[in-house]
């Protein structure tokens, strides 16, 4: 019993681990290694989208779900774990819905194995990761546009031609993205083309053939002369529904392009040219592409627009060096004109011939020196530069016109003012002491960069150069030529906001990024390397680069590589983790230069290609599996030409691999089934899929094959359909087995029909989904006519059947239902019903089967007896009437008798027997007044029998009776002999123990239930019996004689208590009743 507990206790938690499980997102399978048994719970089911009854419990479900690239992979890879000794598994994998909807799966279980390590059961689950792979490729895009982006930004830091920017950056773009064709056009001075400045790609001649404008015509209604003209990004995913491509379709069709887009150049908000690319996929530019797009077109205008601007300062400078040299010159022969004015006054004492001639002389010079003056004057009011000159005391004495341009301030504003109250308050202080340092060494220059009020209140960004011309006659001061750097400034923070930005895309790569000076040290890393290696940022730079790799030679001669050939891709190494971790990767790296074009070090990035190691294992163990598969695998194209074909489908069609490749699939296919494969083919393209299709192929020795087969899509990397696998199953064998399986359910249907018992299905609706022939006939309907309509419809009394049936789900079965069956003529047939739960192969309950039994003869024949039962009852009642009636006869002659008889001991004994008589007397007439002729009410017999002998002895008042009954039936077999023995006891107690009328007594009589049996007492506290007398020796005594063989009559005992009067104790069991028919 108890191990019976324990059984129902483990089944009843089972089926509560089971409905966890199935409410779970996980599905649950569970696979017997030893009887290759399969279970998937309902969440499995539920993962693909299928019901229960769709799929097998077997694992061909989990192998048909299987997508086709990934089949082989995971079959091998589960067994390299059940056959090698493993404790458990985790694979992913992709597998496909009941709609043909590709999942990816994470399947995770333990392998469980008996003491000598042999595998006997596999559990484990499989979860939806299909979120988390469409997540991973996204990162690995973004990861390939923000590497296109980095490297482009890395370009414009080095790159100081602009001709190799452009071409680098097209380049950059076509390699990292894929792109088809990346150009780079620039709009023709006063006019509407667009030139080709740059271009990169597989298709380069492409671009010779455009004739691309930004007009209105034809020529301009391309995506550049759009994007041009807009401002805006132009993007056209589809070309092939783009009229506006007419110019170019047959170029377009030739290089086979689909989509497109161009990004107008700015510089300095003006559109000088455009980014254009051409892509051979459709759709394959997304807002985040868009986007990312959009910052590459921005970073090339930023490069052209730094491009100018160090043009612009070169010249600038070029022409305040020219200005310097100009005003030396000036002063020189300022110098000069002085020095030969003195000697001229010194040679005045000449004669008037010489004085006029020196006088002529001086007017020449001084026209020279007024010509050179106005020069330098004009020179001055043109300058791009503020030229100022300060006086001893550090006041501007003179301030040319160009401030006044410059700076706003009304001309000749600064003369007499401190330069200083113009200077920014946080650069006085610089400025002073280089200033200081310049009045104190003569014909010192020092250039300074600070910040000048303009009149508008705003600072200008200015560099100025402060040079001593003190002892310079004529200037005699410091002269401080100033000029703006406020785009140089502007610039500056746009590269140095790029630089942030580039830093924040190299922190964002996952890849290992490090940069490495010509001595193999590590200069800087990214975050991803800091994870990869396990070392901080701080802890690496300085160190060796090759320190950190499971072959440090390897390693320190790919860099060196580098160095040496400007470029390294795909070198394979292994970085160590400080804590033993590692990680195959693939590093590509390249130099990187200074604004000279000098090589300052190697920027190197690695691919972590874990997974990738993972998968070509995975490839070769699928391609392994393909070839030693039982079924025959072919793929083929979209026309049906066979591409590949493994060993088991050479032995299921005979022709070896060889012999088919390159034939169409057809030459498998029997004549009549021909349209099959086209028809085939077209369900595929539709998005269709085949599941176990049962057919007929043929062999090469010309034999028709029975085979079950799947066909599933082959996908390609850019999702489109590229081929169609099929997998084709020999079921010979399996047809044989379904056939006796139909022989054996034709027989087994037979045996119902040929049953006379009405059988029946219900399902859990209550409806009918199933009758034999005898049902038909007791109803009057047809099996037709009786499916699927409601069971209970057909009984006289339908809510009892619907109880019934109802029963039979909530209980699991039920017995001797009694239903009457209604025919439709009107007439009923009662029935038994035995009903019963059947399940399906999950042991999931689908209906009842319910069988009944005609019980119209059993009725009859109950009717019979049940009549003859009455008149017998009757009868009994009869007999116990008169039985009753004649011990009263004898009673009353016993008491007529006593009339006639004067010896008192004789009448006593008269008397006597006259009770015994009334006892057995009163019990026939209570059982014939009783509705149950087989026990009487003894409780109520033993209050009637007292009153009785009370009332026959004259009983005086000083006695007091005690009644204490439990109310107690029993048979006659039973009642009588008790009834005799109370009668015996309680006459014996009243004639003699109080033989005083005036001493009060007390007798008792008792009756109570046992455990086993029952208690009868009856107790005085007279007199008591006299000494000579006890149960065993009670010859003298005819009473106790008496109550002693009526107590062992029914099987009792007694016992008898002489401390206070007399108590007798009787114990005793009811009699089993003796059937008399």
């Amino acid at each position: 019993m108890k191990n019976t507990n324990t059984h129902l206790e483990l089944e009843k938690k089972v089926q509560f681990l089971e409905s966890i499980l199935d409410s779970a997102n996980e599905g649950y399978w569970e696979w017997d290694l030893t009887t290759n048994k399969v279970i998937f719970n309902r969440a499995w089911y539920n993962l693909f989208n299928y019901d229960l009854c769709e799929l097998p419990q077997s694992f061909e479900a989990f192998e048909i779900l299987l997508h086709p690239d990934d089949k082989e992979k995971t079959l091998e890879s589960l067994n390299y774990n059940i056959n090698n000794g493993s404790d458990g598994y985790k694979i992913d994998f992709r597998m496909i819905k009941k709609s043909g909807e590709i999942c990816w799966i994470l399947s995770r279980g333990n392998i469980e194995r008996d003491g000598e390590g042999n595998p006997f059961r596999v559990i484990g689950t499989h979860f939806d990761i299909t979120d988390y792979k469409l997540r991973e490729e996204q990162v690995k895009y973004l990861n390939s546009i923000l590497l296109a982006i980095r490297d482009i930004n890395q370009l414009i830091v080095t790159e100081k031609d602009k001709n190799n920017l452009l071409n680098r950056a097209c380049k950059i773009l076509s390699e990292t993205r894929g792109f088809d064709l990346v150009w780079i056009g620039e709009i023709e001075e006063n006019s509407y083309n667009v030139i080709s400045k740059a271009f990169s790609g597989s298709y380069i001649a492409f671009s010779d053939l455009m004739n691309v404008t930004w007009d209105d015509s034809l020529t301009g209604q391309g995506p550049t002369g759009k994007s041009i003209k807009t401002g805006k990004p132009c993007i056209v995913n589809n070309i092939g529904d783009n009229f506006n491509f007419t110019p170019w379709l047959d170029a377009v069709n030739r290089y086979g392009f689909n989509s497109a887009v161009a990004m107008p150049l700015t510089n300095n908000e003006k559109i000088w040219g455009n980014l254009t690319i051409y892509s051979s996929h459709i759709n394959i530019f997304d807002d985040e592409e868009i986007s990312l797009l959009k910052e590459v077109a921005a970073d090339i205008s930023f490069a052209i627009r730094a491009f100018e601007l160090e043009n612009q300062r070169k010249k600038a400078e070029e022409q305040k060096r020219k200005l310097i040299e100009e005003l030396q010159q000036f002063t020189e022969e300022l110098e000069v004109s002085n020095e030969k004015l003195q000697a001229t006054m010194e040679e005045l004492q000449l004669s008037n011939e010489e004085l006029r001639q020196q006088g002529n002389k001086l007017i020449e010079l001084n026209h020279a020196l007024r010509s050179s003056e106005e020069r330098s004057q004009a020179l001055i009011n043109n300058s791009n530069d503020i030229i100022h000159i300060l006086d001893e005391n550090g006041n501007i004495k003179f301030d040319s016109p160009s401030s006044t341009r410059i700076l706003g301030y009304p001309e000749k504003y600064f003369i007499g003012k401190n330069p200083f109250d113009y200077i920014h308050p946080e650069d006085r202080e610089m400025v002073m002491k280089n200033l200081q340092e310049v009045y104190e060494k003569r014909n010192l220059g020092i250039s300074n960069e600070f910040r000048i009020k303009k009149a508008d209140g705003s600072y200008l960004p200015v560099e100025s150069v402060f040079q001593n011309l003190m002892n310079v006659p004529g200037i005699k001061g410091i002269v401080v030529t100033t000029h703006s750097i406020k785009d140089r400034k502007n610039a500056e923070e746009v590269l140095r906001i790029s630089n942030i930005y580039n830093r924040s895309l190299i922190e964002a790569n996952l890849d290992p990024l490090v940069t490495i000076g010509p001595d193999g040290k590590i200069t800087d890393v990214n975050s991803s390397t800091e994870s990869v290696t396990g070392y901080s940022r701080k802890e690496l730079i300085g160190t060796e680069v090759s320190n950190y790799f499971t072959k440090p030679g390897q390693a320190k001669e790919g860099y060196q590589k580098v160095f040496k050939e400007g470029w390294v891709r795909d070198y394979p190494l292994e970085i160590v983790h400080k804590n033993g971790d590692i990680t195959p990767v693939l590093y590509n790296a390249s130099v990187y230069k200074d604004e000279n074009g000098k090589i300052v070090g190697v920027f190197a990035a690695a691919r972590d290609i874990t997974e990738l190691k993972k998968a070509e294992e995975e490839i070769q163990r699928l391609a392994n599996l393909v070839e030693s598969s039982n079924d025959a695998i072919i793929t083929k194209d979209l026309d049906g030409v066979i591409i590949s074909y493994n060993k088991g489908a050479e032995r299921l069609y005979g022709y070896t691999a060889q012999e088919v490749k390159g034939k169409n699939i057809a030459m498998l296919t029997p004549p009549h089934l021909k349209k099959e494969v086209k028809h085939f083919i077209e369900q595929i393209k539709n998005g269709k899929r085949v599941f176990h299709y049962e057919t007929k192929r043929v062999s090469k020795d010309g034999m028709e094959i029975d085979i079950s087969l799947t066909l599933s899509p082959i996908i390609d990397q850019f999702g489109k359909l590229s081929g169609i696998s099929t997998i084709a199953r020999d079921i010979s064998e399996s047809k044989k087995a379904e056939e006796k399986i139909e022989l054996a359910s034709k027989y087994n249907r037979s045996l119902i029909e040929a049953s006379l018992d009405p059988l029946v299905t219900i399902g859990p609706d209550g409806k009918i989904t199933d009758v034999n022939s005898s049902t038909e006939s007791v109803t009057g309907y047809s099996r037709k006519e009786l499916i699927g309509t409601d069971f209970s419809d057909y009984f006289t009394e339908p809510e009892k059947a619907r109880e019934g049936y109802q029963e039979a789900f909530r209980e699991g079965r039920v017995r001797d239902y009694p239903l009457g069956i209604k025919n439709k003529d009107g007439y009923s047939t009662p029935v038994l019903y035995n009903a019963s739960v059947y399940k399906d192969e999950f042991k999931n309950v689908t209906g009842v089967f319910a069988a009944a039994r005609d019980i119209t003869e059993l009725k009859k024949a109950e009717n019979e007896i049940k009549a003859s039962l009455k008149e017998k009852e009757l009868l009994l009642k009869e007999i116990h009437h008169r039985v009753k009636n004649n011990l009263q006869i004898i009673s009353s002659l016993l008491d007529l008798q006593a009339n006639y008889v004067d010896d008192t001991e004789t009448i006593n004994v008269l008397h006597e027997s006259q009770n015994r008589v009334k006892s057995m007397a009163m019990i026939h007439e209570m059982l014939y007044q009783s509705p149950d002729l087989t026990s009487i009410n003894f409780s109520n017999y033993i209050k009637s029998l007292i009153q009785d002998l009370v009332y026959s002895y004259g009983t005086k008042s000083n006695i007091r009776l005690i009644i204490d009954l439990e109310e107690v039936f029993l048979n006659i077999e039973t009642a009588i002999p008790c009834g005799l023995v109370i009668s015996e006891l309680v006459s014996n107690s009243l004639k003699y123990a109080f033989p005083q009328d005036n001493v009060m007594g007390e007798i008792f009589i008792g009756l109570s239930s046992l455990s086993q049996g029952y208690e009868l007492i009856v107790s005085d506290n007279g007199i008591g019996l006299p000494e000579n007398i006890d149960l065993n020796n009670i010859e003298s005594s005819l009473g106790l004689r008496l109550v002693d063989m009526l107590v062992k009559q029914i099987e009792g005992s007694i016992k008898l208590e002489k401390e206070q009067g007399s108590m007798f104790k009787v114990t005793f069991k009811e009699l089993i009743y003796k059937k008399r028919f």
